[in-house]
């Protein structure tokens, strides 16, 4: 028994000390006295070896190119960026939560990091942090769903309390780093960011130093599409097996090192930015998914324009790009959502749709061709989904459409509201503004699971479901109180 753990040991320290991509043959002669000279003791040897490194949390295992590369080699001396948000710099905080998990061993727990002030080489200090769990989940997004919960559980046993009744409800206890000083000393504000450097991924060791919104404001669309084409490798290869913060470490190893070298956005913005690749609700847990529009499959349909339709000055390619440039606070999701509704509802008529989705005003397009190609969209929707529609298969899914449908209504009434008063957006509070963001990602995953044909979800997800978007409603709503004025 002594002799398998020294040979995991041997194994482990293999990999924590190489310091670029390796096969399993170099490990095998680097962990062994002699290799064995019969060759089936030899390959039996190699495979066992095999076995320890494709099960090693320590290693990524290429796919393709049938080598390893050990994490530290990696992320070791690697850069990443940061933004807190205004209710963070607000509070002199950071939540450390699916900001370090991708860059550090799961042997150390976030909160149990060592963050360095670079300027002044001080340890930034832990201090506990409390508030309303609507506050916080936003900054806990990229945990994925399944593992919210257990880090607020994992990180403060007061927060077991927020079961108590059921659905997770009131105030959250988490450690937090306190980073008052250094917001302070840089007049720290929404867009400028935390540069982190990787020190050791196996201890949890990072370096910190101040980027300005300024100094990375050229490099970040470069970086973001970088990001999103290695992410879309990631799930070219493992669709929606791995957690989130896997998918994140993951698009670091299959990318180019300019993601670790010269970062110019944050993966928080990764995801509000990317017009590729959206969170969703998939195989009972959230992952990051690509998002292809007019792709074809069960799920979206394959968008045509009209024959005979000239090219547009407008935008026309896809109807989100066109809802977003006639200023409509609806995505193709939602207008989707809104047209199985009205099936739901046994309400056939096309322009009652319509008029629920964009009311009966003219909406401003940019020219005759590109209000036809919008009309070609609409109509392909309603004509596919009525044509498809089966009540009884939307029997569980249905009711909760409708109660996500009610968030989306009171979001919409309050954007129609600040246009119809001209409140100036810079104006609002930009913190609230950003978890309106979320919420809107959060609410739009979970109506694009809803949609989808081939994902069955049992009366027991669907009570989970409800109270998620209860959660979300009340999130909301505080949301839509900040930035109402009084």
């Amino acid at each position: 028994m002594s002799s398998y753990f020294d040979f995991e040991k041997e194994v482990r320290k293999y990999i924590l000390e190489s310091d670029g991509p390796f096969k399993v043959e170099a490990c095998a002669e680097a962990v062994c006295d002699a290799m064995p000279e019969d060759p089936r003791e030899k390959t039996k040897l190699i495979r066992s070896i095999e076995r320890e490194l494709n099960n090693s949390p320590l290693a990524f295992n290429h796919p393709d190119k049938k080598y390893y590369q050990s994490r530290n080699s990696v992320f070791n001396g690697g850069e990443v960026l940061i933004t807190p948000d205004a209710f963070e710099i607000e509070n002199g905080i950071l939540f450390p939560g699916d900001r370090l998990t991708p860059f550090a061993s799961e042997e150390i727990f976030p909160s149990d990091a060592l963050l360095i002030d670079e300027e002044t080489e001080e340890e930034f200090e832990c201090i506990d942090f409390t508030a309303p769990l609507n506050l916080v989940i936003p900054f806990h997004i990229l945990l994925g769903s399944e593992q919210v919960f257990d880090y607020f559980i994992a990180d403060h046993d007061v927060n077991e309390g927020l079961f108590n009744d059921g659905a997770p409800d009131g105030d959250v206890t988490l450690t937090v780093f306190n980073f008052s000083e250094f917001y302070g000393r840089y007049g720290f504000s929404p867009g400028d960011a935390i540069l982190l450097r990787i020190d050791s991924w196996a201890e949890g060791t990072f370096s910190c130093s101040f980027v300005s919104a300024r100094d990375r404001q050229e490099e970040a669309d470069k970086w973001v599409e970088s990001f999103t084409g290695a992410m879309e490798t990631v799930i070219d290869y493992f669709e929606n097996y791995l957690e989130i913060p896997e998918q994140i470490a993951w698009a670091y190893f299959f990318g180019s090192e300019e993601l670790l070298e010269c970062p110019g956005a944050s993966v928080s913005e990764f995801t509000d930015r990317s017009d590729r690749i959206r969170i969703v609700y998939s195989g009972g847990h959230t992952v990051l998914a690509v998002s292809t529009p007019g792709e074809e499959d069960d799920s979206q349909p394959e968008f045509k324009p009209p024959e005979g339709v000239s090219v547009s000055s407008g935008e026309t390619g896809n109807l989100d790009g066109i809802l977003k440039q006639i200023m409509s606070p609806l995505n193709q999701v939602e207008v989707e959502s809104y047209c199985l509704s009205e099936l739901w509802r046994r309400q056939y008529d096309f322009d009652n749709f319509f008029a629920r989705c964009f009311g009966h005003e003219k909406l401003a397009f940019a020219d005759d061709a590109q209000e036809a190609t919008f009309m070609n969209f609409i109509e392909d929707i309603w004509e596919r989904a009525e044509s498809t529609y089966n009540s009884s298969v939307d029997e569980i899914k249905a009711p909760i459409r409708e109660q996500i449908l009610e968030l989306v209504d009171a979001r919409v009434k309050w954007f129609e509201y600040t246009l119809e008063v001209g409140i100036d957006p810079t104006s609002l509070d930009q913190a609230a503004i950003e978890q309106m963001k979320e919420i809107n990602l959060h609410l739009t995953s979970m109506l694009n699971l809803l949609n989808t044909p081939n994902h069955e979800i049992t009366e027991n997800d669907a009570q989970n479901i409800f109270d998620a978007v209860e959660a979300v409603g009340e999130m909301q709503e505080d949301c839509i109180d900040r930035l109402s004025p009084s």
